[in-house]
């Protein structure tokens, strides 16, 4: 049970998360014009015509090798199933798209951790030329490895 002083029965830790969903509220309405352009960005590239061009056209902020990463990392993490997975939502277009516009702030922090997640997974399999071109069951190791860092 929790103490309050409060007549009115809040605590800190209400007043925190309220506070907190008040300020995820107020930024998401801020961006929510880039957050929609970032999701049909998605929807345009997964209805182009992808064997007439790479995978990695139409990225702003991904290189060629990080986009296949980052897309096979995605696919581990939302995979298909019964329902479509990361990969047939184009999530990596959306997260290129993300990078570049309404967490253009962050998106030093993401290419270095996913460069050392990267560079953590060469050590570890060096005779793979990326964690893409690995097979599932070595992606899904390496991935509980790497399971509580911060990226």
């Amino acid at each position: 049970m929790e103490h309050t002083d409060d007549p009115a029965g809040t605590s800190r830790r209400s007043f925190l998360l309220s506070t907190g969903s008040l300020f995820t509220t107020a930024w998401l309405g801020t961006q929510w014009a880039a957050i929609t352009a970032a999701a049909h960005h998605a929807a345009d590239m997964a209805a182009a015509d992808v064997a007439a061009a790479p995978p990695w056209k139409g990225f702003q902020f991904l290189s060629e090798s990080e986009s296949k990463d980052v897309d096979a990392l995605a696919a581990q993490i939302v995979p298909s199933g019964a329902t479509p997975g990361a990969r047939e939502a184009h999530a990596v277009y959306f997260i290129d798209r993300a990078m570049s516009t309404f967490f253009a702030a962050w998106s030093a922090d993401f290419r270095a951790g996913l460069a050392e997640f990267q560079s953590k997974f060469h050590a570890l399999h060096p005779d793979a030329s990326s964690f893409a071109a690995a097979d599932s069951g070595t992606q899904i190791a390496f991935l509980k490895t790497v399971d509580r860092t911060p990226f």
